[in-house]
């Protein structure tokens, strides 16, 4: 008997204990803030999104133990019900019960959704465990009617410019929203895009069932770790940003459908620049490098933008933050095409280089500057002096017992004087008159020449350096 009771025994183990071990939830812990809407408007609707509440997002599924939890609600004013971690089933009860107990008080006017979020916001910066993930949900009619006091009062009941002006920031804490909107309306949900969340819309007089329809993954977070901080962008106006994400806490894999790329900055109009709507299975706990292809306006001016990137979504699924900064910079003309830029380069190095040659030719052409000195017959004062550039030439004539230098040969010419590069040569013409001179093209400067005229007449010439 005891054989057989040992044998069931070791049986049943094998079924119990890995049925048991399904229980074991391995999910991070995380912080909820439950967001709900009692305006006067939501009277007849709040019984079927508390038992929601109480049913769905607080089931085990949806919260577990070590979550901390926040609970909110909000009409002309936000107030804050209380916050305490699930440490026990006795916690979940006890949120239960302050979910039922939301309306006990009717009579409430207005509603204030930016006050409900501001403080929202500032509990979640109080919490101690601020690397853990932060999903919120928000419920409400979407009727914005927040009173004179308050900074986000809008005369008409719309979203004021206060109130969208804060969706950015919101969105760029990286905290998962969901928004349920009982009916449905545009302005909510273009709001719910700003800030990075996922809307959902009911009928206006939802059932439990229509509710539980519109959450799956409550808890399972899509965090952007890693992404770039300037992009270039070339003439084309096509360019690619990689995003690492990191998945965890979902069920089974997801889908991650990209619907928009808004981006805006200082120059740059709100714009889609999404070039067509991306999706990407993501792992249920994993990382995993999308890339968006974006295309630009060709009508940017080159030069550096810093802009917000407002990534929006298609499903349920998103990351966050879906908000966050990047450098745009749209590339000038030489920096799309450097190959251009590298022959103007050469071009303007080849004419330097041509210019720098004319310049030490010209100063090259224009020779030497020299005195010609006559012991017997001086010239006169100022015309004595000579230029004479390499290559050129100036003749030395004898005529009536005087000495000269002229530009033109002539019978009278007894030698040619020729310009080269910081000197001058002398060639006599009339070799038998010019006496003790030998050699041809011997640099003169310095030096002097005895020159007989045809009457038998002694000039002796020196050529000087000025």
């Amino acid at each position: 008997m005891k054989k057989r009771h040992l044998t069931l025994l070791i049986i049943l183990s094998m079924f119990i204990i890995p049925f048991s071990s399904n229980f074991a939830d391995e999910r991070p812990n995380a912080d909820i803030i439950l967001v709900i809407d009692k305006s006067l408007s939501m009277i007849d609707k709040i019984e079927p999104v508390k038992q929601y509440v109480e049913t769905s997002i607080l089931g085990p599924e949806n919260v577990q133990i070590g979550d901390f939890l926040i609970i909110v609600n909000f009409y002309g004013q936000a107030e804050l019900l209380n916050s305490f971690e699930i440490a026990s089933e006795a916690d979940r009860a006890k949120a239960g019960n302050i979910i039922s107990s939301i309306f006990t008080n009717p009579g409430q006017t207005h509603t204030d959704i930016g006050n409900a979020l501001d403080v929202a916001q500032r509990e979640i910066t109080s919490l101690t465990s601020s690397d853990r993930p932060k999903v919120i949900l928000l419920v409400t009619d979407g009727i914005q009617e927040a009173p004179k006091t308050s900074k986000y009062y809008s005369p008409d009941g719309t979203f004021s410019h206060r109130l969208l002006d804060m969706a950015t920031p919101f969105a760029k804490q990286g905290w998962k929203l969901f928004v349920i909107e009982i009916g449905e309306s545009e302005a909510t949900r273009f709001f719910t895009e700003k800030l990075g969340g996922t809307y959902k819309s009911v009928s206006d007089t939802p059932t439990e069932q229509e509710l539980e329809g519109t959450i799956d993954e409550f808890r399972g977070t899509i965090i952007l770790s890693q992404r770039p901080e300037l992009i270039s962008v070339p003439d084309s106006g096509k360019a690619e940003i990689s995003l690492e994400l990191k998945s965890q806490g979902f069920s089974a894999d997801q889908l991650l459908q990209v619907k928009e790329a808004r981006i805006s900055g200082y120059g740059i109009t709100e714009t889609d620049v999404l070039e067509k709507q991306q999706e990407y299975s993501m792992p249920k706990d994993g990382s995993e490098t999308v890339v968006l292809p974006l295309s630009f306006p060709l009508t940017l001016e080159p030069g550096d933008y810093q802009t917000d990137v407002s990534v929006i979504f298609e499903g349920e699924n998103q990351f966050t933050p879906n908000v966050f900064s990047l450098r745009v910079h749209i590339n000038s003309f030489f920096e799309n095409y450097p190959w251009l830029l590298i022959l103007l380069i050469i071009a303007v190095l080849a004419l330097l280089a041509l210019g720098v040659f004319f310049i030490i030719k010209f100063i090259g052409s224009r020779g030497v500057k020299f005195r010609v000195l006559v012991e017997e017959q001086p010239l006169k004062k100022g015309m004595d002096i000579f230029s004479l550039g390499e290559g050129n030439h100036l003749y030395l004539n004898e005529s009536m017992g005087y000495i000269s230098v002229v530009k033109t040969r002539s019978m009278r010419s007894y030698g040619r004087i020729a310009g080269i590069k910081n000197n001058i040569t002398f060639e006599p013409l009339k070799e038998k008159f010019i006496i003790g001179f030998k050699r041809e093209r011997q640099n003169m400067i310095g030096h002097q020449i005895t020159l007989k005229s045809e009457k038998g007449a002694l000039f002796h010439i020196t050529f000087l350096q000025v």
